[in-house]
């Protein structure tokens, strides 16, 4: 298989979007499992490190604001690659915090990060495999489930082996930063297009505005009739490669 091929190859790309979640899965899971020991490590009370998920929540929200009004800009991978670098970043950040307010702005980072990748990601699947689009969403959504799923054990292996959360976060840091090289080397559809006619997409077909007597009517010609949809040389919707 030629080099070419691979950056081209359907599987790999959906096999990148399968882990992309799966690293969005863990690292979503993993601060509210080790939200005690984080808390130790920031010298607060278990109570006030509760509001790491309200400012998440609003990442997740101030994110797919901005990646609805960017992504037909500068296409699906820039989103989902800008999503995998503050996954990375955050990974590193959260275990690392040794104050409340970084640990806060990594949160929110973790936050904007897991919106652009849900936002890239559909966009992604939706544009690449339209055929098959519910099919490729169930086993998505399966995908971050198998995330959330595997974040406690690998917290506790973490424990048992380095007395530290650090391990955990890591691997979260690694899965996603090996999707982050993986999209940066596929080329796939990115974005939708709108191309005017006069760039030689296909043009919807002319309405005649004539109406031909006795077959479809039993009304008696009338000449012509007013035509309501004249020539259509509207915009037609293609896919970009990006």
């Amino acid at each position: 298989m030629s080099y070419g091929t691979i950056r081209t190859n359907q599987t790999l790309l959906f096999f990148a979007c399968c882990f992309t979640f799966i690293a969005n899965g863990l690292l979503g899971v993993l601060p509210g499992a080790s939200l005690v020991i984080l808390a130790q490590n920031t010298h607060i009370a278990t109570s006030t490190a509760g509001l790491i998920f309200t400012v998440s929540s609003l990442g997740t929200i101030i994110a797919v604001i901005v990646s609805n009004a960017l992504i037909r800009r500068v296409g699906s991978r820039v989103i989902v690659m800008t999503g995998l670098g503050g996954l990375v970043i955050a990974s590193v950040l959260i275990p690392l915090a040794r104050q409340f307010n970084v640990w806060l702005g990594a949160e929110m980072l973790q936050g904007m990060s897991a919106g652009l990748i849900n936002i890239g990601i559909a966009m992604t699947l939706t544009l690449n495999f339209g055929d098959k689009l519910g099919e490729k969403l169930n086993m998505l959504h399966g995908s971050v489930g198998i995330g959330s799923l595997l974040a406690p054990i690998l917290l506790s292996y973490a424990l048992s082996l380095a007395g530290s959360p650090l391990l955990a976060f890591l691997g979260t840091a690694v899965t996603g930063l090996l999707c982050f090289m993986t999209f940066y080397v596929l080329r796939f559809q990115t974005k939708p297009v709108l191309v005017t006619a006069s760039t030689g997409a296909l043009v919807a077909p002319r309405h005649s505005c004539l109406i031909s007597p006795g077959k479809h009517s039993n009304r008696p010609y009338s000449g012509l009739s007013p035509c309501r949809s004249a020539s259509m040389s509207g915009l037609n919707l293609v896919l970009a490669t990006g």
